[in-house]
């Protein structure tokens, strides 16, 4: 009888080292690295940490940094798309500003703020950012660097509401 104490005492023991290995995790542990991987996928780490400085983000200012992070990671037409009808309104208009995004090798938002705040309207928003970018050397853009100089670069970005989602209207020098 003993033998079968024995073999119970180790199959019992097996079951309960078992139940604890790394591989059975809860569903919020599995949801929670899943938002962290799903972030990180559009964020960049430099990026992700200023966000995370900022705390939440309001929506419009969600947009401006998934735009920029697009750019970043060379995802040209997933950042034209969010660009306004004004903004882009042909095809031939959506080209100049791929090739000009496809000349950033990397650009990052520094800091960002609402600017102006007493004109904005439920459809019309401007923010004031500030990008840290390096551009490549191309001696046939229409301007040095497409107007990108030492950093920080500062750019007024006009929001507008289209079709109930927040889109890029503007990139400017200033207000």
């Amino acid at each position: 009888m003993k033998p079968y104490f024995y073999i119970a005492g180790i199959f019992i023991i097996a079951v309960l080292f078992s139940s604890c290995s790394p591989d059975n995790t809860d569903n919020a542990n599995q949801a929670q690295n899943q938002k962290q991987q799903d972030v990180s996928t559009i964020v960049p780490p430099r990026q992700e940490e200023n966000l995370q400085s900022h705390g939440t983000l309001a929506p419009e200012e969600e947009l401006i940094t998934l735009f920029f992070s697009l750019i970043d990671q060379k995802q040209i037409p997933e950042a034209i798309a969010l660009m306004s009808k004004t903004a882009v309104p042909d095809d031939s208009t959506k080209q100049a500003w791929g090739v000009q995004f496809n000349a950033i090798t990397s650009i990052n938002i520094l800091d960002m703020e609402a600017w102006d705040e007493t004109n904005w309207t439920d459809n019309q928003k401007v923010y004031k950012v500030s990008l840290e970018a390096y551009v490549k050397d191309d001696p046939s853009a229409p301007i040095p660097n497409y107007g990108w100089g030492d950093n920080p670069n500062i750019r007024w970005i006009g929001l507008i509401k289209e079709d109930g989602q927040w889109k890029i209207d503007s990139i400017s020098t200033g207000p």
